[in-house]
């Protein structure tokens, strides 16, 4: 009889110190336990959101902050966004964000406009994930090496000793 797998171990996590994924959903005495990605689908239903967030929980407030800003555009001014892809690249947030709408929708408003100012309000994101741990939320610092990484100090030292072995 095989012995049952331990995701927390260190043999799981391999050679880049990465826990693995969060499961997305699960039950739980006949309930349905959401993860911070699902959540955030929920919450923001004028956001069309293609795939969720593979990023770091430490960075859902960041991305929460944006999705605040996007719908509140989505409703003043009755567009759409799709959000194609939220993830980690080169050590900071990304995010692929186009706009849906039709010139009737808009009346006397430019869609360029409107989505220059979703373009700042994703920079601005972007930009704030280059301090903050994407482990954690806490302040951090952009760590370069085989990967660039944004880590607190703590959650870098944890990383280190993952992958180092110790070092």
């Amino acid at each position: 009889m095989a012995d049952s797998l331990d995701l927390s171990s260190s043999a799981y996590k391999g050679v880049w110190g990465r826990s693995p994924p969060p499961v997305p959903t699960f039950e739980r005495k006949g309930m349905k336990v959401l993860s911070w990605q699902d959540k955030l689908e929920q919450d923001f239903p004028n956001i069309d959101f293609i795939t969720l967030p593979s990023t770091g929980q430490g960075w859902e407030t960041i991305i929460r902050q944006a999705c605040v800003k996007l719908q509140l555009l989505s409703q003043t001014f009755n567009v759409v966004f799709i959000v194609n892809q939220i993830k980690e690249k080169y050590g900071t947030l990304r995010m692929y964000v186009d706009m849906r709408c039709s010139e009737h929708d808009l009346g006397e408003y430019d869609a360029d406009i409107i989505d220059d100012i979703a373009q700042d309000i994703v920079a601005t994101a972007e930009t704030s994930s280059r301090y903050i741990c994407e482990v954690c939320g806490k302040f951090g610092q952009l760590y370069p090496g085989g990967w660039y990484i944004v880590r607190c100090k703590e959650c870098y030292e944890e990383y280190c000793k993952q992958t180092q072995g110790g070092t």
